[in-house]
């Protein structure tokens, strides 16, 4: 997430580059992945609560994009 451009518009940005994606070649499978995948909440801390979301899916090599 982009703490000055904040949730809105970072995933709305993210969701129009893997429409981007499933529509070259074999990206419909990356596409449909990335959407199909559910946030997850992360925190530092217990008692500080929800510190944010994340969503990441595998990549090649060992690598992931989140």
């Amino acid at each position: 997430m982009d703490p000055l451009l904040g949730p809105p518009t970072t995933e709305t940005g993210i969701s129009s580059i893997f429409d981007k994606i499933a529509a070259m070649d074999g990206g419909i499978k990356v596409a449909d992945e990335w959407n199909s995948t559910l946030k997850t909440m992360w925190s530092t801390d217990d008692k500080l609560g929800v510190a944010g979301y994340s969503k990441c899916i595998k990549g090649g090599d060992d690598n992931r994009f989140c």
